[in-house]
Order: C-alpha cells, then structure tokens, then sequence
C-alpha cells in the first residue's frame, strides 16, 4: 500500500473505507459508517445468524459485541489522527452488558473520545438497537497511539 500523502484533507473518507473494505474482521462483521468526524464515529452492524451466542433466547453474542464497541472506539481515536503514520492499539476495555440484544435486530454504536493525552487515549462507546438512551452495552477504552513501524 503507497503512504498517502493528503491524509489530513481526506482522512474521514479514507478511515470510512478502512473500515468498511479494507479489515477483514469489519467485513465479517459488516460494518457500515453512519458517521465519521473528528472523534466520533456511528456505525451499524446488521444481524447475522452466527453472532447468536445465546440459542434458548436469540440474543447476540457477548464477544461480537465487545469486538464491535473496540472497532468503533478505536476509529474515533483514528479519526482525530493528524497523519496516517500512527496506529492506535487497545490497551484496555471495560464494558457492561445492561440487557440482551435482541435477534435479527441491528446493533448501532456509538464512541467518542472523551480522552487525549499525548500518546494515550480513552473513548466512551454505546451499543444500542432501538434508542440510544437504552443501550444494549456501554464500553469505555483505552487506547495507545504509537508510529507505524517501517518496512524499511
């Protein structure tokens, strides 16, 4: 892949199609970006069958979830970098479940960054289906940003 050179006129476009295209686990997931702009992203993920994870009620699974709240967590920190010579790795994540998600519902998250130290970082993200004033989870993230490694 060619270093982009525009990244800061172009960056919300191009994380948008990263996270769309370009990440195999978003493309299993099948994440589609709402909304993108600087510290904050809105996705959705529509059901599929193998993210049950509870087969007596049809709610999804716990780990789908985390994963999905870690993703969106981390393409808003993403969204504030001012080149695309960075990473962003998860050092740490809380979440809490507050009910099931419910079967062939689609899930909505939602994450902000609500921290930025430096190379340390903190995002604040909610899962929802119907309304997001009655989340399915709420997850907080720590997130380091470090340099791209060269392949020289």
């Amino acid at each position: 892949m060619e270093l982009i050179t525009d990244w800061s006129e172009k960056k919300h476009t191009l994380l948008k199609y990263a996270i769309e295209k370009l990440m195999p686990a978003n493309q299993i997931f099948g994440i589609k970006v709402n909304e993108i702009k600087e510290g904050y992203v809105h996705f959705e993920i529509p059901f599929k069958d193998e993210f049950v994870g509870d087969l007596f009620n049809g709610l999804w699974h716990g780990g789908i979830l985390a994963s999905i709240a870690d993703t969106a967590g981390g393409f808003a920190v993403g969204s504030k970098l001012e080149t695309n010579l960075y990473r962003v790795n998860t050092i740490e994540m809380t979440i809490k479940y507050l009910k099931g998600s419910k079967k062939k519902n689609t899930v909505f998250a939602e994450a902000k960054v609500s921290l930025w130290e430096g190379k340390m970082a903190e995002a604040k993200i909610v899962l929802y289906q119907d309304r997001i004033d009655d989340p399915v989870c709420t997850a907080n993230c720590s997130y380091i940003v470090l340099p791209t490694k060269s392949k020289t």
